[in-house]
């Protein structure tokens, strides 16, 4: 049986030259650090939207979870990454700049991956990063699943709201 752990990441070359990538050379050597652990980490998935305790990082990177916070909360970071603190969910900004889904495997396994991230509000970030780097209609199936997973918690939140009105409705009756 095959394992789905992955044995390797493609890094591009052009992240060398990246200017947010660079401007992280002086000063911010543990943001950047972090960086290319993302980049490699085996949570890491085709979409760049991946869910990563920061005790797994800490763990990984042999760090404590001060410097590990503190990576994460620098500003040069920022530029690189968007994070959900609550349900500790990461977004590659340039994740498609540098690792395009090529093939429609790959759109195919994107949309596949995001199945196993919780929704998150990065994920309307994600749809405006596709429509910026997706070079083909291909990439519509991503923009659908991912619009679908934003629909569906919208009706989730709504259904739920509803649920504990209509439960408040019947508790009063019950006590007339």
């Amino acid at each position: 049986m095959r394992s789905r752990e992955r044995r390797y990441q493609t890094v591009s070359v052009s992240i060398w030259d990246d200017p947010d990538f660079r401007a992280m050379a002086n000063g911010h050597e543990d943001a950047r650090q972090l960086f290319l652990y993302l980049l490699t980490c085996k949570h890491l998935n085709l979409p760049g939207l991946f869910v990563i305790p920061r005790a797994y990082a800490m763990h990984d990177l042999n760090w404590t979870m001060r410097r590990t916070e503190a990576a994460l909360n620098d500003p040069a970071l920022a530029k690189m990454i968007h994070r959900d603190p609550e349900t500790d969910v990461v977004l590659i900004l340039n994740r498609f700049k540098h690792n395009p889904l090529d093939t429609e495997n790959k759109l195919k396994g994107a949309v596949i991956a995001l199945n196993e991230v919780p929704v998150t509000s990065l994920d309307g970030k994600l749809i405006e990063i596709i429509e910026k780097f997706g070079k083909s209609t291909e990439w519509g199936i991503l923009v659908h699943a991912l619009r679908m997973r934003c629909a569906s918690n919208t009706l989730s939140d709504t259904d739920t709201d509803t649920d504990t009105e209509t439960d408040t409705d019947t508790e009063t009756e019950t006590n007339i």
